[in-house]
């Protein structure tokens, strides 16, 4: 496996591309090794992972099982979480990239990752998946907030209150995590799984 940061493409290229994966810092080792890609294409990830993977695999349906260190999927449907996790060895990693409700034109793909991550991916053998919000964006993102601990997602919300938008945010934000529906809501969100098996 290549280093945490390439040495193949200069530091310039490196560091623009490289905050789009910060996820990477969440995994048990940061190198992404052999990995697959799937789902709805994003220019800005591709490169990323083009950049900081050992092999990109681009087609994820021919992919063998247990062949990939990791599989990364941007707004995929139920169908590529089945396929990508078959091809992750045991040790690695899934990541599905999925956006919240500005998305209105596939509320499946919604429903699927942030909603139902638990029941729908333990269906499909994931498990141990954690679900993360980034804030303030995924091409901007500064944090990093576990929306499965209820401890990250108030710290998250008690910052930038220096403002009326900001408090009404906040009291929003808590509000919407008291009743479980920050997850639902949260426009960015990555939910990562180790494969254990």
């Amino acid at each position: 496996m290549s280093g945490v940061v390439p040495t193949e493409v200069g530091p310039d290229v490196a560091l623009r591309v490289s905050r789009r994966i910060d996820w990477r810092f969440l995994l048990p080792d940061p190198r992404l090794g052999r990995t697959g890609y799937g789902g709805v294409p994003d220019e800005s990830l591709t490169e990323a992972l083009r950049v900081f993977a050992d092999d990109l695999v681009t087609d994820l349906h021919l992919a063998a099982s247990d062949s990939l260190d990791g599989a990364v999927l941007h707004l995929p449907k139920p169908a590529d979480l089945a396929i990508a996790w078959r091809a992750v060895r045991p040790g690695g990693f899934l990541v599905a990239e999925l956006h919240g409700p500005r998305l209105p034109w596939d509320r499946r793909v919604v429903v699927a990752g942030v909603t139902e991550t638990g029941a729908r991916w333990t269906r499909l053998g994931v498990t141990g998946a954690r679900r993360y919000w980034l804030l303030p964006s995924r091409g901007a993102c500064t944090m990093m907030v576990d929306l499965d601990d209820a401890a990250s997602v108030r710290a998250a919300l008690a910052r930038n209150q220096g403002s009326r938008s900001g408090r009404a945010k906040a009291l929003a934000g808590r509000m919407l995590q008291a009743v479980g529906l920050l997850p639902r809501v949260a426009p960015d969100v990555t939910v990562l799984a180790i494969k254990l098996d």
